[in-house]
């Protein structure tokens, strides 16, 4: 049973903790300087003046697209701090050795479905206006050079480096999901199978030398 809780290919593991770490603290600095509209809106009425989206001006509140809305940089900022923080747990469950493949499937596959969902969100439609429908937000699909306020050419990199991160944290937690199930699914080496059975025939013999003795003292 011991067997499988060791990882496959360490060294892999390692280094796909690095990257995690990478990702979420890039995560963390440019999700908190966007909470909670630093440039949500200004990017949304960029988008509008040059014809790519829906106008801020002609829905308010229900009505506003999720892509556009505080919501969803409220949630990206608590689902960062709390992945980073289940990443400290999962570096002291690591170290004391309790951080096993099982253990690892059911947590990254739940931090992928909550960025799935991220992800999705951010790359979410506006048709609020049917003169200028946005099947995704226009920075997205366009150059940051076509920004109509030079002023928010910066806020268009940090809106895409955002995505783009969150994508590849998504990528990472899948190769770590795939990394867990073969270290589940891993056979035994042949070497610890021979063991075992050695240990069975050694604690038999042992026990038959027990009985021989005691015959031998009864008699």
């Amino acid at each position: 049973m011991a067997y499988i809780n060791r990882w496959k290919h360490v060294w892999l593991l390692r280094s796909l903790f690095v990257f995690e770490f990478l990702l979420l603290t890039a995560l963390l600095g440019l999700i908190g300087y966007a909470n909670p509209d630093t440039f949500t809106t200004k990017l949304r009425l960029d988008g509008a003046l040059n014809g790519f989206n829906s106008s801020p001006a002609i829905s308010t509140g229900a009505s506003t697209p999720y892509v556009w809305t505080t919501t969803l940089t409220k949630y990206n900022l608590s689902l960062s701090v709390a992945s980073f923080l289940l990443f400290v747990v999962q570096g002291a469950l690591y170290i004391l050795e309790f951080y096993v493949p099982v253990v690892a499937v059911v947590l990254k596959a739940a931090l992928m479905g909550a960025w799935g969902f991220s992800v999705h969100s951010q790359s979410g439609s506006d048709y609020t206006d049917a003169k200028h429908p946005s099947p995704s937000p226009w920075y997205l699909r366009k150059s940051c050079d076509v920004v109509y306020y030079q002023s928010n050419k910066n806020y268009c990199h940090e809106a895409k480096a955002t995505f783009g991160i969150s994508v590849m944290l998504l990528a990472c937690y899948g190769a770590l999901i795939v990394l867990a199930v073969v270290s589940l699914l891993a056979k035994k080496p042949p070497g610890m199978e021979k063991k075992k059975g050695q240990d069975v025939e050694d604690g038999n013999g042992s026990d038959n030398d027990s009985l021989e003795l005691d015959g031998g003292a009864r008699w």
